[in-house]
């Protein structure tokens, strides 16, 4: 389990770039461009995509987060599209009410759309208050899909921004070429 960032409350309207700490580059991470977002259940307007538009708006759930239907374990997932090195994963929290909305939900990196219940996790939401954004410290947890779930009861998630911060895992090359001998190889 990762130590969780100090939270920082966000003034509405400000872009995420303009009010996130950005890690250092010693820290060699960066903010993952977040494209394929998907949700367990879609209450009202409050769709997925909203979680990713740069704003940490958060006073409208309906129509500035992302908002399922109560049901058991509500989940939110991004695919990054290819394996990645996570340093840090922020959420920030509805600012109208219900600020225990998220308590106990559960930031988890893996590698298969198909089974985030064996998916490494990163951290767990003990409070966030209201329209306050908190980051969880990853330790460059590798995976390329991202999931925020309330595991084990009935509920409702609201979440109206996700930032990651990491970077792109190195692929390594197997070398397979063959080395030749002999005078078959000076003839050719």
């Amino acid at each position: 389990m990762s130590t969780p960032l100090p939270a920082t409350k966000e003034p509405k309207g400000r872009t995420t770039d303009e009010v996130q700490r950005v890690p250092s580059k010693t820290e060699r991470s960066r903010k993952i461009v977040l494209m394929n977002v998907y949700q367990s259940s879609t209450h009202g307007e409050g769709l997925a995509k909203n979680t990713i538009d740069g704003l940490l708006a958060h006073q409208d759930p309906q129509s500035q987060c992302a908002v399922t239907e109560e049901q058991y374990e509500p989940w939110w997932t991004v695919d990054l599209k290819s394996k990645y090195k996570i340093y840090s994963v922020a959420l920030t929290n509805r600012g109208d009410c219900c600020s225990s909305g998220l308590d106990g939900a559960e930031i988890r990196v893996g590698h298969d759309a198909s089974d985030w219940k064996n998916y490494t996790i990163c951290g767990t939401v003990s409070s966030v208050g209201l329209g306050e954004t908190f980051s969880f410290k990853c330790n460059w947890m590798e995976g390329r899909f991202i999931t925020i779930v309330i595991p084990d009861k009935n509920a409702s998630l609201t979440l109206c921004e996700v930032q990651v911060f990491g970077q792109k895992a190195e692929t390594s090359i197997k070398c397979t070429a063959t080395p030749t001998h002999g005078s078959d190889a000076r003839d050719q």
